[in-house]
């Protein structure tokens, strides 16, 4: 069946890849270890709809071997950082996070694309655009964020400063049995 689907996404699409065959490191549920992956996932040259969920396809090997969890996500390591992956192999990239990939705080956790923060939901779908160049999870419904603000060493931590600062909250969207479930996160 999860064949049939990746043939039948490729077909309908009309999605372009950029030649990356790149290489990963994901946790297997058949082999209960993590194991490395020569040609894991090639990322989208064009999205094929303005909707899409995602910033990848993984091959169908590693789609089918993924430890996903309750809401049918698993992550995948990659030279350059982390991803999450839905069931249906589609993959957005995430900032890494204490060794990690980036939590989901209030539904969203944090992504960087073309040097840009945005935030997507646990359905892989961008909620809040890349527009800051940094932000930090959300906390009470809202996102601390800053553009023109720069990384600095202190110690054995990066902090930021400089730049604009201001906050983010989430639009208004969920039905009240909805943002219970995201306030749980």
């Amino acid at each position: 069946m999860l064949k049939l689907l990746f043939i039948d996404l490729l077909i309908t699409t009309g999605v372009s890849f950029a030649k990356d065959d790149s290489a990963c490191w994901y946790y297997s549920t058949a082999k209960n270890e993590e194991v490395h992956e020569g040609q894991c996932l090639n990322f989208y040259n064009e999205k094929p709809q303005p909707d899409f969920a995602g910033d990848a396809l993984v091959s169908k090997k590693v789609a089918i071997d993924l430890d996903y969890d309750g809401d049918g996500l698993a992550y995948l390591r990659t030279r350059d950082g982390f991803l999450y992956v839905n069931s249906q192999g589609y993959a957005r990239q995430v900032i890494s996070y204490d060794n990690g990939p980036d939590y989901f705080a209030a539904g969203l956790a944090r992504t960087r694309q073309n040097g840009k923060i945005g935030y997507f939901d646990k359905s892989l779908k961008m909620v809040i655009a890349p527009a800051y160049d940094f932000g930090f999870p959300f906390s009470e419904g809202r996102a601390i964020v800053c553009n023109g603000c720069v990384e600095q060493q202190k110690g054995e931590h990066k902090i930021m400063v400089g730049g604009l600062w201001g906050a983010i909250v989430h639009a208004i969207r969920y039905s009240s049995g909805q943002i219970r479930k995201l306030v749980k996160d």
